[in-house]
C-alpha cells in the first residue's frame, strides 16, 4: 500500500487487523514507523458506505483479474 501526500510518498504495510474494545485496529508499518490505525464504529460504517458507489463496486468486480495481471 502506498501513502501519497504533500510530505512525500510512503510505503505502508498492514501487518494485522484486530478488534480492540469497540474499535478496529490496523497494525502497520510505514517506513521505519510502527503505527496503529484506529477505526471507530461510525468510521467503519462511513467507510463501507463510501464503497457502495458504482465505480468502486465495478472495481471490486475487476479486482481478481487486476491482481493476477501484475
Amino acid at each position: 500500500m502506498r501513502i501519497e501526500s504533500g510530505a512525500g510518498n510512503f510505503e505502508m504495510t498492514v501487518l494485522k487487523v484486530e478488534p480492540q474494545g469497540k474499535n478496529l485496529v490496523l497494525k502497520s508499518n510505514m517506513g521505519i514507523w510502527v503505527s496503529d490505525v484506529v477505526l471507530e464504529p461510525r468510521e467503519i460504517l462511513s467507510l463501507i458506505w463510501l464503497h457502495m458507489r458504482p465505480k468502486v463496486l465495478l472495481y471490486a468486480l475487476r479486482l481478481p483479474w487486476l491482481a493476477i495481471r501484475k
